[in-house]
């Protein structure tokens, strides 16, 4: 407030008198304190009251739709004993990491199909739910490869939810706050090795351009290894 003064101090000092300089005043006071009282709410959100059964560790099936998705990089085991060789790797060597890929999907109007207790109406998320799916690398029996999901398509999974909650570590940047100020309230996790997700519906147009030229491109290229 003392910078918005400062800065604006020009501005309070134009024609007017005294009783104009006040009204100024008092409009900046009632701006600043309805913003404050907007970031106040936005920091002290009351958790939602939803039932327990929700977080079963069992989990249940839900429906949702697909806002974004962000692929993960994969990570790489890390060996006890490192080889000398690897540091120094020859000419054309490639260290490829191993492990699943992995994907993070911001999923939107979320509904639950609880499973237990039986004959419950199905409940819907009163926020976002941020999954965190493990994808294993699979080829299929034509010989193309995983094709992850779009922004825009629906999907059907079990899962487990959690609350979105970070660590705490005091005086550092929170990603789980940032995360329920905008409105992500749950996540969850799940490898798709074991929990089958299944996909439906057709992606936004942009994102389904996006990667027909993506593909057209990389066919453009041809194959890295024999170039032409």
């Amino acid at each position: 407030l003392l910078l918005i003064l400062t800065a604006a101090w020009p501005f309070f000092l134009l024609d007017g008198g005294s009783a104009a300089m006040v009204w100024r005043l008092t409009i900046l006071g009632l701006a600043f304190a309805l913003g404050l009282g907007f970031a106040t709410h936005a920091v002290n959100r009351p958790a939602p009251d939803l039932p327990g059964y929700i977080f079963d560790r069992s989990g249940h099936q839900i429906t949702a739709t697909i806002k974004e998705i962000t692929a993960l990089p994969p990570r790489a085991p890390l060996a006890a004993v490192p080889d000398q060789r690897a540091l120094r790797p020859e000419p054309g060597f490639q260290i490829k990491p191993a492990g699943p890929e992995a994907y993070r999907l911001l999923l939107v109007d979320v509904t639950i199909f609880p499973e237990e207790p039986p004959d419950l109406e199905p409940i819907k998320l009163p926020g976002n739910l941020l999954w965190t799916w493990n994808v294993r690398n699979q080829a299929f029996a034509d010989g193309s490869s995983f094709r992850p999901p779009l922004p825009g398509q629906h999907v059907t999974a079990h899962l487990r939810l959690r609350e979105m909650r970070g660590l705490s570590n005091p005086g550092v940047a929170d990603n789980a706050d940032r995360q329920v100020r905008e409105g992500t309230l749950f996540r969850a996790y799940s490898d798709a090795g074991r929990d089958e997700s299944v996909f439906s519906g057709n992606p936004a147009w942009g994102q389904q351009t996006r990667r027909i030229l993506y593909e057209r491109f990389l066919a453009a290229l041809g194959d890295p290894g024999n170039p032409a």
